[in-house]
């Protein structure tokens, strides 16, 4: 049913009905039985990654010849430098490890914080002592 949705559309925008301001009319709509559901995106092969960063170097030359034609417009050149300087400068680290340890309870945590405004306090004795009238 779906397949059949997608062919009316196709023919839609043939036929020239659909409009012009880049929104779509076609809607799919009914179920996905009897459909393979893939998962999403398949991976891309181990050998084309190879081969893709074997190009890296000559990819990167010709976005620094784009960046340094000012026969290509300046927003073009602007794209090129920025995306030389995302490939080229370090990125911040995205995920970090952390481990806690949660031995202490909060009770003897109070109490070592007590503790230690106790050591690190200055304290005044006062000692009680009688003083004799001489009136």
């Amino acid at each position: 049913m779906a397949d059949h949705a997608a062919v009316r559309c196709l023919r839609k925008k043939e036929l020239g009905e659909a409009p012009q301001n880049g929104k779509s009319i076609c809607a799919i709509s009914g179920s996905r039985s009897g459909k393979e559901k893939t998962g999403g995106r398949i991976a891309t092969p181990k050998e084309t990654k190879e081969w893709i960063s074997g190009k890296s170097l000559d990819v990167a030359e010709f976005m620094y010849g784009v960046m340094n034609d000012e026969s290509q417009p300046v927003k073009e050149r602007i794209k090129a430098a920025a995306w030389l300087g995302e490939m080229s400068m370090a990125k911040a680290p995205t995920q970090q490890e952390i481990n806690v340890n949660h031995s202490h309870t909060i009770a003897n945590m109070l109490a070592s914080v007590n503790m230690d405004r106790l050591e690190n306090s200055k304290t005044i004795d006062l000692v009680a002592v009688e003083i004799e009238d001489n009136v």
